[in-house]
């Protein structure tokens, strides 16, 4: 009985593993990058898979095959780098989603296909009130057409 319930286990555990795989490489097409957030709201589990991934390759725990696998889709095994936070750049990305999708920067603070990044625009705009927003951040947005002034409502296509 052991047996078969250890062959149940390791198949669903396979199976899982293709399962989470085919969802990076699907987040992977529409953001163009492995940086999946903890708290992805499309899809939890792969958020956490990727957290609980990023350990144990930190404690050495990760088989060879599965980071050889991981690290040929791009997989971002350091979640700092270069001295910008990867939700840094992951919202650029999806601002930049954004702009072709709509063509302008103008993220309403009510944006329900991507709360995080209407989120993000209001903590960014913050931010620059405060002055704390660096000159960097404000040409990187500023070279996109970032709009630094709220919106109620939600995108238009003008």
């Amino acid at each position: 009985m052991k047996q078969i319930t250890k062959q149940s286990s390791t198949l669903n555990y396979q199976s899982s593993w293709k399962q989470r795989i085919n969802d990076l490489k699907e987040f992977k097409k529409k953001h163009g990058h492995c940086d999946v957030p903890f708290r992805y709201q499309p899809n939890p589990t792969l958020g956490h898979w990727v957290a609980n991934i990023r350990h144990a390759k930190k404690f050495d725990t990760l088989a060879e095959d599965k980071f050889l696998i991981l690290d040929a889709l791009g997989f971002s095994w350091i979640i700092k780098q270069q001295g910008i936070n990867v939700p840094w750049k992951q919202r650029i990305n999806d601002l930049k989603l954004f702009k072709k999708e709509y063509g302008h920067c103008k993220v309403p603070s009510v944006y329900q296909p991507n709360p995080s990044l209407a989120r993000w625009v209001a903590s960014v705009r913050d931010q620059k009130k405060r002055s704390t927003l660096t000159e960097d951040s404000i040409l990187m947005l500023d070279a996109l057409g970032f709009v630094w002034e709220g919106l109620k409502r939600g995108p238009s296509k003008h």
